[in-house]
């Protein structure tokens, strides 16, 4: 309950006062503050007061896929950022020429 509630606080630390220069690391930053709740809410279900053991499994498997998710967004915003960076890069040597 208690990570529940540090989740909750830094969403709205993200919404509110936006900590970060860039708006794609805010809402990135945010959007893993809301994958880690749905994380939390999800674990809860493959405790003992969940005694079906196949909604467990099927609980497990989302679990992987919310981790799956997270990285796979993570890793494409900086693929996509090492592209800008090298673009900029290529386009200043370009300019210099």
């Amino acid at each position: 309950m208690v990570l529940m509630m540090i989740s909750l606080a830094v969403q709205m630390i993200l919404l509110y006062y936006k900590p970060f220069d860039s708006i794609i690391e805010n809402r990135l930053s945010l959007f893993n503050e809301i994958l880690v709740m749905i994380y939390l809410y999800l674990i809860i279900g493959i405790t003992d007061v969940n005694v079906d053991l196949d909604l467990r499994d099927i609980i497990g498997w989302c679990l992987l896929g919310l981790v799956l998710l997270s990285f796979a967004a993570n890793f494409l915003k900086m693929i996509v950022m090492i592209g800008i960076k090298c673009y900029r890069v290529r386009k200043t040597r370009i300019e210099m020429e």
